[in-house]
């Protein structure tokens, strides 16, 4: 859970992806989970590519938080 929510309750977490080696551009929205959802299995990985993964969170007024910091897959 994010330490501050923006005075909204938080309603989504945000997954996004990008390629290891792709330093141009910016993360890809993967999936949107509902507040309650901590996990997710990304079935659309390729075999011998590397992943970064970032989470971010979105409140009820409509604020989404920071990316958090990557996760190495």
């Amino acid at each position: 859970m994010p330490l501050l929510n923006g005075g909204g309750s938080i309603t989504n977490y945000l997954i996004y992806r990008k390629e290891i080696t792709d330093t141009y551009n910016d993360p890809t929205l993967l999936v949107t989970l509902g507040a309650n959802s901590f996990t997710h299995i990304d079935s659309t990985v390729l075999a011998g590519i590397e992943y970064l993964y970032f989470v971010s969170a979105k409140n009820s007024i409509g604020g989404e938080g920071e990316m958090s910091k990557e996760a190495y897959a």
